[in-house]
C-alpha cells in the first residue's frame, strides 16, 4: 500500500531485493495495522512528509519470516514475529505489504513466543496498542504504591485503541476504587470505556465539570493523553492537580506545546513522554498474557477486518466515520479475512 496523493493510497506490485543487505529480514505479512500516524499521512497537505511511489504505509505488522541476512542469529526462518517500524522509517520499508522488507531486524523485529499458542491478531494488539496503552498508564500512576494508587483518580483523553488500553490498565494498576474518567467526543467510544471498565466515559465538554466533583475540586492526579491532539495538552492541564502527571505517546512532541512553563512550574506538572517501540518491546509478553486472560474485551477494539486490495477505502473510513472505525486489521491480498462483515459495535446498539 502506498501514498500516491492527498487522500489518496494504492496498492500496487512491487520488486523485492534479491540479494539482503547485512541486518535485514523479510517478513510475509499475516496482518498490519492501520494506525493514527498513517492517517495523519493520509490526510496531509505537506508533500515531504512522504508522498511517492515508493513510500510504503504502515507501521505494525505481524507475519513468518521468510528470508534473513546471514549475519542475523536471534532470529530462524518460520519464526512468527511481529514487525514495529519507527514513525519516521521511510523509503520501502513500511508494513501494509505482503512482503515486509525489515531494514533493522535486531531492533524491529519481536518473536511471537511459540508456547503461547498466540492468535496473529492478538499478537497485533498486543504490540500496536495494549502495550503502548499500559506504558501510558504505568507513567501516570508513577511511584505510586498499590494502596495509595487506591484513593488517586485520572483522566484518558481519547478513547481510540490506545486510549481504551490505558483505561483498562489504570484499572490493573489503581484498583477498583480508584477513580477513572474516559474523555471522548464519540459516544460509542464513551460507551465502549465503560467496557473497559471506566468509572465515567464523557465528553470533552463536560470533563472539567465531571474532575470538580471528585475530591473536592483537587483535580486528577494523572492524565493520559491518547487523543494525538495538541489541543488536549491545554485539557489536560485544566484537569490536572497540583503534582499531578501527564503522560502522552502521541505524534505532536516535535510542535509547540502550548503550556508555558510558568503554567508548568505552578502546578508542578510532571510530564513523561514515551515512545511506542520502545512500550512494545518492553511490555510486549506482559501484554499478550493480559489478552488470554480474557479480563478486558480486547478484541473488541478490531471493527474491520479488510484486505490489503481495498486500502484506500479502508484509508477513507478511518479518517472520515471515526466514530464507527475504531481499529482496522489489513489482511494479505486475495485474502478473505476472518468475519470481516462485523457489525460495529453490534454489543452495544
Amino acid at each position: 500500500v502506498v501514498q500516491v496523493t492527498r487522500h489518496g493510497v494504492q496498492t500496487r506490485s512491487m520488486g523485492v531485493a534479491g540479494m539482503l543487505s547485512s541486518g535485514e529480514a523479510l517478513v510475509k505479512m499475516a496482518v498490519a495495522s492501520l494506525s493514527d500516524a498513517d492517517i495523519r499521512l493520509f490526510l496531509s497537505d505537506d508533500g515531504d512528509s512522504g508522498f511517492g511511489a515508493k513510500r510504503v504505509m504502515g507501521r505494525t505488522a505481524v507475519g513468518t519470516v521468510v528470508a534473513l541476512s546471514s549475519d542475523i542469529s536471534s532470529f530462524q526462518l518460520g519464526d512468527v514475529v511481529v514487525v514495529n517500524q519507527s514513525d519516521e522509517e521511510l523509503a520501502s520499508c513500511g508494513c501494509q505489504a505482503g512482503l515486509i522488507q525489515v531494514r533493522d531486524a535486531s531492533s524491529s523485529m519481536l518473536l511471537v513466543p511459540a508456547n503461547m499458542d498466540v492468535h496473529v491478531e492478538d499478537a497485533l494488539l498486543a504490540a500496536d496498542t495494549l502495550a503502548v496503552g499500559m506504558s501510558l498508564a504505568r507513567m501516570a500512576v508513577g511511584n505510586a504504591g498499590a494502596e495509595q494508587a487506591q484513593r488517586r483518580s485520572y483522566a484518558v483523553l481519547g478513547c481510540n485503541g490506545i486510549g481504551l488500553m490505558a483505561v483498562a490498565a489504570l484499572r490493573l494498576l489503581a484498583g477498583d476504587s480508584a477513580v477513572i474518567i474516559a474523555v471522548d467526543d464519540e459516544p460509542k467510544r464513551r460507551e465502549l470505556a465503560t467496557r473497559f471498565e471506566a468509572t465515567q466515559a464523557l465528553g470533552y465538554s463536560q470533563a472539567a465539570d465531571a474532575v470538580k466533583l471528585v475530591d473536592s475540586g483537587r483535580g486528577v492526579d494523572g492524565v493520559v493523553d491518547a487523543s494525538g491532539r495538541v489541543d488536549a495538552f491545554e485539557c489536560a492541564y485544566s484537569l490536572l492537580a497540583v503534582g499531578g502527571v501527564l503522560s502522552s505517546m502521541s505524534n505532536s512532541h516535535t510542535r509547540h506545546i502550548p503550556l508555558s512553563t510558568a503554567q508548568l512550574c505552578n502546578k508542578s506538572v510532571r510530564l513523561s513522554f514515551g515512545n511506542r517501540a520502545a512500550a512494545c518491546r518492553q511490555l510486549f509478553t506482559t501484554a499478550l498474557k493480559l489478552i488470554r486472560a480474557h479480563r478486558f474485551p480486547v478484541i473488541d477494539i478490531v471493527t474491520h477486518r479488510i484486505s490489503i486490495d481495498d486500502a484506500q477505502k479502508a484509508y477513507e473510513l478511518a479518517a472520515d466515520r471515526p466514530d464507527e472505525c475504531l481499529t482496522i486489521v489489513f489482511y494479505p491480498s486475495g485474502h478473505q479475512p476472518e468475519g470481516a462483515a462485523r457489525a460495529l459495535f453490534s454489543s452495544l446498539d
